[in-house]
């Protein structure tokens, strides 16, 4: 999604829900929306994930240090979220849930919506929505002064689609494949990952 578009669908969100909805009405109608709208995220990770039928050449073309790349851009990630929380008075649970979108936006504000209300779910939005945009500025510069590998790091879920284009730009095509797994890995964890470290605080 475009930023405008995503600007677009926010602000009209927010419209409807200032003028044409009770906040009882938009909790019931909410609710089953965003549930089938999670199960529809899911079920698209999933079908990206089959359809790709040269991943698993990849896979094994680049060895098993590839899914090193994607273990530290979760475990980075993660330390990450949770220094944050520490240095701004968040829960921890709370920052770590949000950190484990990897910048997915539109999935981890969505499962936190369920899981801890709208305040929570804004906080997953704006952080994964900046996270993405930082990571179009970010990773030139890392694959200049820090090597083509840490280049995928900013991009989180996002090496696979949106900044993959500059990830390509600014490496070559093997860390172009190396991103494409880390993106698939961390888009298939995101779910399981936000919804588990947000429970591990209650």
């Amino acid at each position: 999604m475009s930023l405008p578009m995503l600007c677009v669908c926010l602000g009209a969100g927010v419209l409807c829900g200032r003028f044409l909805f009770t906040g009882e009405q938009a909790a019931l109608a909410g609710g089953p929306l965003l549930t089938a709208s999670l199960s529809l995220l899911v079920l698209a990770v999933g079908v990206r994930m089959g359809s790709d039928k040269a991943l698993p050449a990849k896979v094994r073309e680049r060895g098993p240090g590839v899914l090193l790349v994607p273990a530290g851009v979760v475990a980075g990630s993660l330390l990450g979220g949770l220094l944050a929380g520490l240095l701004t008075g968040m829960e921890a649970h709370l920052a770590g849930a949000v950190a484990a979108g990897f910048g997915w936006y539109s999935i981890s504000a969505v499962i936190l919506q369920e899981l801890a209300g709208n305040q929570a779910a804004t906080l997953a939005f704006l952080a994964n929505v900046f996270r993405e945009l930082l990571a179009f500025a970010v990773i030139p510069l890392a694959a200049r002064f820090l090597g083509d590998y840490p280049a995928i790091a900013p991009g989180g879920a996002t090496a696979m689609d949106t900044t993959l284009p500059v990830i390509l730009r600014s490496t070559d095509e093997a860390t172009g494949a190396a991103a494409v797994i880390t993106g698939v890995i961390c888009s298939a964890l995101a779910p399981f990952l936000v919804t588990l470290i947000y429970g591990l605080g209650g």
